[in-house]
This record gives C-alpha cells, structure tokens and sequence, in this order.
C-alpha cells in the first residue's frame, strides 16, 4: 500500500469519524438530564469538526481545492476545535467549581492557538508551532483521565480506555509527518483513527467499579 491510496484512506477516516460522532451524540440524546458539557455532547461534536478537516485534507490529496497555504490553514483551524473540546472537557473535570477560570483558559489558549496558525508563514511551520499545543493538551487530557481512573471518579466513561486511545491518536499525529516522506502517511492516517475510535469506546463503556457500585 503507498499514499496513491491515501484519498482512500482518508474518505473512510470521514465516514467513521461521522458515524463515532452521531453515536456519541445519540447516547447524549438518550439522557434524562442533557447538558451542552456532557462528555458525550462534546466529543459528539468534536468528531464532526474532526471529519470535517479530515473531509479538506480528501478535498487537497485529489487536486479540487491547492494544497496551498490558506488552505492548509483554514483546515488546521477546523481541526484546532476539536482540540478545543478536548481542552473544555479537561478544564471541567478540574476547574468546574471555578467557572471564570474555566472561560479565562478555554478563551485564552484558543485566541493564542489561532493565532499561531495564522500568524505561521508556511505549511511546515503550522504543522511545527501548533505542535506544542497539541501534545501538551493531550499529556494534560491523558493524565487527567488516567488519574480519574485510578481514583474510581467519573463512573460513566472509561478514563483508562479513553486515555489510551489518545495516546495511540498522538503517536499517529506525531508520524504523520515523517512517515509523508517516504510516502507512508497512510500508516498515521489508520493509527489516528484507531486512537479515536478506542477514545469513543472509552466514552460508551463504564469502568468496572461503576458495575460494582
């Protein structure tokens, strides 16, 4: 298999990322009590901004739309909000009694992500500067659901699933880039999406001490 497939690969990251998100948001639909920051709600919706980006890196890889700067821009801005959804679900675990602080964070760590991306002068350099502020969204993301886990809190997701399906999405973003040069950036692209697809377990399982209790 080469990246001659890739577009392939890529259509099919979409149709699954679709689907793992409108699952998430029927069981959210389910609920007695919904509110906009249940865990299901948010991640519903993160799946779709993810497809989304993904549905511009298709839309590229087979020559509709360049593959030039604006563009690539406009698709990590896409996908930037998914990150946002991880960051406020985070932040609610931690900071829920402190609603400010909570708006304080979420605001600022978006308008600096942003701008960064806009700010980058080449494709290269916004793969490189919005780095930082994936990976240590998600070490902060992974340990908070491991520790959540360990200490038997949110009974209705799984941290521990949930936290290693994050871990495996990161290992395929951080391929993604050295695996484009030998023409392998199918192996991330599949990598990814079982990250995601273990993370929407995660959300859909309860632990065993919830089935305990």
């Amino acid at each position: 298999m080469s990246d001659a497939l890739l577009p392939l690969i890529e259509i099919s990251k979409v149709f699954v990322m679709s689907f793992i998100g409108a699952i998430l948001l029927a069981k959210w639909l389910r609920g007695e009590n919904r509110f906009l920051t249940d865990m299901p709600f948010l991640f519903g919706i993160a799946m779709f901004f993810a497809a989304a980006g993904e549905s511009l890196d298709v839309v590229m890889d087979l020559g509709i739309l360049p593959a030039d700067l604006v563009i690539f821009k406009v698709r990590t801005t896409i996908t930037s909000f998914t990150m946002l959804f991880y960051l406020i679900t985070t932040v609610l675990i931690w900071l829920n009694d402190r609603p400010r602080l909570s708006v304080v964070i979420v605001v600022s760590y978006t308008a600096v992500l942003l701008s960064v991306i806009w700010l980058a002068p080449e494709i290269n350099l916004v793969r490189l500067w919005v780095m930082p502020f994936l990976f240590a969204l998600f070490f902060v993301f992974v340990g908070t659901f491991i520790l959540a886990w360990h200490w038997k809190r949110l009974p209705d997701v799984h941290g521990l699933v949930m936290a290693i399906g994050v871990i495996i999405a990161m290992i395929g973003q951080a391929l993604k880039v050295p695996l484009s040069t030998m023409g392998l950036t199918w192996i991330s692209e599949i990598t990814d999406l079982v990250g995601l697809s273990i993370l929407a377990l995660g959300l859909l399982i309860k632990p065993g001490y919830a089935k305990a209790g």
